[in-house]
């Protein structure tokens, strides 16, 4: 099995199987040719490095909760023990 994050180029007619294959296989994968322009994707991980170097409690005044699935979360558990993941659960409507 290979270690590299699957690649799948949206132009290519086998995409959709190769967005099954990986999603199946990794979990995740690397979207190329989706046509969203590069300065877009640097403003919005500039402001990912800037949301996640806030002190912890400031992302936790906008922490999810069980009636609001968006927001800040930091409690993931793997095999019982908190990880050091963080993430920030949006959607665009």
């Amino acid at each position: 099995m290979s270690r590299e994050i699957p690649c799948i180029d949206l132009d290519r007619p086998t995409a959709t199987e190769q967005i099954g294959d990986a999603a199946e296989a990794f979990g995740f994968f690397q979207v190329l040719n989706h046509g969203i322009p590069e300065a877009l994707v640097a403003r919005v991980w500039s402001q990912t490095r800037d949301f996640f170097a806030l002190p912890r409690q400031t992302k936790l005044d906008i922490s999810r909760t069980q009636k609001n699935p968006r927001g800040y979360y930091d409690r993931e558990l793997t095999k019982n023990a908190r990880d050091l993941k963080e993430v920030f659960d949006f959607a665009v409507f």
